[in-house]
């Protein structure tokens, strides 16, 4: 069920990573998404401000 209720334990471990799913797809859709994870990952290894972040305490900088 989503989005997932903020006591559940899983949410409370610190060896999982919990990512969004994706409840379509489509060969329109593919590239972009691919680029925006491109994108995403090197803000992340460039150091900076990231989008949608869930939970920045996570980032030790």
């Amino acid at each position: 069920m989503e989005p997932m209720e903020m006591s559940k334990p899983l949410l409370e471990c610190e060896n999982v990573v919990l990512t969004p799913h994706v409840a379509w797809y489509g060969d329109r859709f593919s590239e972009r998404l691919r680029y925006q994870a491109a994108q995403a990952a090197a803000r992340f290894f460039r150091g900076e401000e990231l989008e949608n972040v869930v939970n920045p305490e996570a980032r030790k900088t």
